[in-house]
């Protein structure tokens, strides 16, 4: 069996990367060998990235993807269409590249499984994903409506998948999370530390991050705060902090390569989210493993991972006082948050597991390239 994959992350081309992406694949491929042996996988990732290399390791074939604009998707059609005919396509998302996925698709008779790793009913994920105005909500509507071309679907969260159900958008739709190969290290922390960990974007909301964070460091002078990431808002983020007061407390680590994170989940006292939308937090997973317990919005996909009160805190979007209040609350009282982080650590064990998780993937795909149209 030959699975291709078509993703927008090139990191797997970068030796210190800030994803694990590449152990992730190659744990895909070694477990597609082990059910159907024979088989391969090969990853297309769309890159803008000048060094760039095809590379295999194992049953997994990276190879790159290059261009932007429509160049970009011209060379993804004529690479599906050149590759030994593969026996299902997983595209990263309904929209642009599994459009193009259909249609080369479609020629070569192959099923096409499409993905969602954000909620589509977000306002902000639909103007950070898919353009503001006419451009986005055009956007939304072909992928909803090309979405039943699809052999089968994954999402994140379990809201999503109940609404796109209820929708009758699509009746093969799974909840299988990314994986997290996450290995925690020695928790350490010196300090009441609180971390964030993510791209420095509009998604992020970080401005009610360092809101949050005046209100925790009035009321807990100890409190230091630390991002562990890197993205386009850095210096106005920067500039924002100092408006805070938060200049002198506040350590922007910068974009932190993923073999160094379990240093940085095990030196937190507490993981601090003010997201206005994610996907699937796969951050509070991480925390979890570290034993951190993590305050954030009841969000899609997030409420799936942290039980409010059990694990950590879950707040209405925008209470920006409530989030301080939990956190303030988790730093105060060192017993609670242990007791908290040891449960989240349980939880995602068991609920998280990387190997079930990876396996419910591919085997996903497999069904989607052997079941009847």
């Amino acid at each position: 069996m030959h699975i291709v994959q078509i993703s927008y992350d090139d990191s797997v081309f970068a030796e210190r990367a800030p994803s694990d992406t590449r152990a992730r694949q190659t744990g895909y491929g070694d477990y597609l060998v082990r059910r159907r042996p024979g088989s391969r996988l090969t990853f297309l990732a769309l890159t803008g990235r000048a060094d760039a290399r095809a590379f295999s390791a194992g049953p997994v074939r990276f190879q790159p993807v290059a261009g932007r604009g429509p160049l970009r998707w011209l060379r993804l059609f004529l690479t599906l269409l050149g590759l030994e005919r593969p026996d299902v396509i997983a595209a990263q998302t309904i929209f642009f590249d599994a459009w193009v996925a259909l249609a080369a698709g479609g020629l070569r008779r192959v099923p096409v499984v499409g993905q969602i790793h954000f909620d589509l009913y977000a306002p902000e994920a639909q103007a950070e994903n898919l353009g503001p105005g006419w451009a986005g909500r055009w956007r939304l509507a072909a992928g909803l409506r090309l979405m039943r071309r699809l052999r089968a679907v994954r999402v994140v969260g379990r809201r999503l998948k109940d609404r796109l159900l209820a929708e009758g958008r699509h009746s093969r739709i799974a909840v299988i999370p990314v994986p997290v190969t996450f290995v925690p290290a020695a928790p350490a922390p010196a300090e009441a530390r609180v971390l964030f960990v993510g791209r420095l974007a509009a998604q992020k909301n970080l401005a009610g991050w360092l809101a949050v964070a005046e209100r925790v460091a009035a009321q807990v002078p100890a409190a230091r705060f630390e991002w562990a990431g890197a993205g386009p808002l850095q210096d106005e983020l920067w500039d924002l902090a100092r408006q805070h007061g938060l200049q002198d407390r506040l350590t922007l680590l910068g974009a932190v390569p993923y073999a160094d994170l379990p240093a940085v989940y095990g030196r937190a006292a507490v993981l601090l989210l003010t997201s206005h939308y994610e996907g699937f937090g796969r951050v509070l997973v991480e925390a979890g493993l570290a034993g951190v317990p993590a305050v954030a919005p009841r969000l899609t996909g997030v409420e799936d991972i942290i039980v409010d009160g059990e694990t950590g805190y879950l707040h209405a979007p925008g209470d920006l006082a409530g989030l301080a209040g939990s956190v303030v609350e988790l730093l105060g009282d060192p017993g609670r948050r242990a007791a908290m982080g040891a449960a989240a650590a349980r939880r995602v064990r068991a609920v998280f597991d990387p190997q079930a998780l990876g396996q419910a993937w591919i085997d996903q795909l497999i069904a989607a390239a052997e079941a009847q149209p």
